[in-house]
Order: C-alpha cells, then structure tokens, then sequence
C-alpha cells in the first residue's frame, strides 16, 4: 500500500506535465492556439445577412464609418471589410431604446434594447465600395438627466466614400478601429 500511495504523486505528475508541456511561465500549453492566429469569419457577404457580427466572428478589424452623440448616447456604423458587412451599434442607451440599420436596396435590421446600455443589430452585407448605409436610434423613453427627449431619433448614414484607404497614421483621421 505505501508503494501505491508513493507513486500517486509521481503518476499525476506526469499525467499534468503531459498536458501541458509549454513553459511553466506562459501560462497555456505549447500546442494551444497563438494570438497571432487570426480568427476566421464564419460568413462573407450575403451568408452573413441576418447573424450576430460577434457570434459570426466579423468584429475583428471592425471600423466605425460614422457615429453621432447626444448626450452619452452614441450610435455607429460598423464595417468589416472581411465580411463586407454594416451593422449598427448603440451605446449609452435605456431599455426600450431601439436602433435600426436599412441598406439599398431595401434590407433592413432592427433591435431593441433590452437591459444594460449597448445594442447592435444583425448584420447587412454590402458590396464595396457601392454602398449606402443608415442608421437610426430612438430614445423611447428619453433620459431627462442627459436632456434627451423622449421619441428622440439620432440619425446617421455611411456610405463607400466612407471607407477608410489605408491605415491611419499618427495625427491622422479615418475612422476608429475597435
């Protein structure tokens, strides 16, 4: 029995040294993914009509093409030239408040706000550079205490012009990456 007892220790570490073999600093184990390992959009264009940007993988390289502001409210137009999608984002916003984005010719998505202060629609694909894109959130509700009144509609468009060319340089402006 002592025998069993002395080789436990001994089995379970080589059992945990088997799965993870990378450097006792890093963290995770040699084979795992690198972050470098850029992540694959599960749609492009059309396929992606319809599906959450994030659950579909189209947030990375994101850009914002125009946004608007009242008060802490801020809606966008979100890009992704990998997906060749809009969607519309809304932050700082109550429950009940609703965004809509609508592109030509006639698509269109719609979400409500149902708790916390940020809401995106689904996706809409879009053929670069020919696009025209609008976006529209309406403070149901209003927010007294940021003087937006109720029923109030920030409204916004994008269009291919709005594309950014190349990467943006220090003291330049294009529009922000996230």
């Amino acid at each position: 029995m002592a025998v069993v007892a002395a080789l436990v220790p001994v089995i379970l570490s080589a059992l945990l040294a088997k799965e993870s073999p990378g450097p006792p600093d890093s963290g995770k184990p040699a084979d795992s993914p690198s972050a470098s390992v850029a992540i694959v959009a599960d749609c492009h264009g059309e396929s992606c009509g319809g599906l959450d940007p994030e659950k579909a993988g189209c947030t990375r390289g994101t850009v914002t093409l125009r946004d608007a502001w009242i008060g802490l409210m801020r809606l966008e137009i979100r890009y992704n030239a990998g997906c060749e999608t809009v969607w519309a984002k809304l932050t700082g916003a109550q429950p009940g408040d609703t965004v809509t984005i609508s592109t030509s010719p006639a698509q269109r998505q719609a979400a409500e706000v149902d708790w916390g202060k940020t809401q995106y629609t689904s996706m809409l694909p879009v053929s670069r550079p020919d696009f025209s894109a609008q976006a529209t959130a309406v403070a149901v509700k209003g927010d007294p205490e940021q003087e937006i009144p109720k029923g109030y509609e920030l409204r916004i468009g994008a269009n291919g012009t709005h594309l950014p060319t190349a990467p943006a340089t220090p003291g330049s402006s294009s529009p922000s990456r996230e």
